[in-house]
C-alpha cells in the first residue's frame, strides 16, 4: 500500500513539473489566435494626413501692466488619423533676422509658447501618424507670424 501511494505521488509530481516547464496555455492560445488572423502580417494602411488649420494664436499672459514672460496660445483643428503633432517655431532677433528653428511635439491640439525676449514669432504645425514603427508626416499648415 505504501509503495502505491509513493508511486501515485511520484506520478503527480512528474505531471506537475511537466506542466510548469511547458509554455503557459494563455501564451499558446494567443499565438494560435495571431496565426489564424488574416491581417496579422498585413501592413497598416496609411491615410493621407491633411494639413492642420491654425484657428487661434493669441496672447494669454501676462496681464496688462504686469511683468513676466510673454505667453502665447496656439490652437489648431484636429486631423483625422493623426497620432500627434509637430510644431516648428522661430523667434525674431533684435537685429530683425529670424532665429534657428525649434521643433517640438504634442499630442493635443493646443500649445502654450513661453518666451522672454523676442520681437516676433513664426509657427507652423503638421500632423503625423506612426505606421509600422515609423512616423508618416502630413503637410505643414500655413505659417502664422505674430509681431510683438
Amino acid at each position: 500500500m505504501r509503495k502505491i501511494k509513493m508511486l501515485l505521488l511520484l506520478m503527480l509530481l512528474v505531471v506537475f513539473i511537466g506542466e510548469m516547464s511547458a509554455t503557459p496555455r494563455h501564451v499558446v492560445l494567443a499565438k494560435q489566435e495571431a496565426g489564424s488572423r488574416k491581417d496579422c502580417d498585413v501592413k497598416k494602411k496609411t491615410t493621407k494626413l491633411k494639413a492642420p488649420v491654425i484657428k487661434k494664436f493669441k496672447h494669454i499672459a501676462p496681464k496688462p501692466n504686469m511683468p513676466g514672460n510673454e505667453i502665447y496660445r496656439l490652437r489648431w483643428n484636429d486631423v483625422a488619423g493623426a497620432s500627434a503633432y509637430q510644431l516648428s517655431i522661430k523667434d525674431k532677433n533684435a537685429d530683425g533676422s529670424w532665429g534657428d528653428k525649434r521643433i517640438t511635439y504634442t499630442r493635443g491640439t493646443c500649445f502654450d509658447y513661453d518666451f522672454v525676449v523676442s520681437l516676433g514669432i513664426k509657427v507652423k504645425v503638421r500632423a503625423f501618424q506612426i505606421v509600422n514603427g515609423k512616423k508618416v508626416y502630413g503637410k505643414w499648415s500655413k505659417t502664422i507670424t505674430k509681431q510683438v
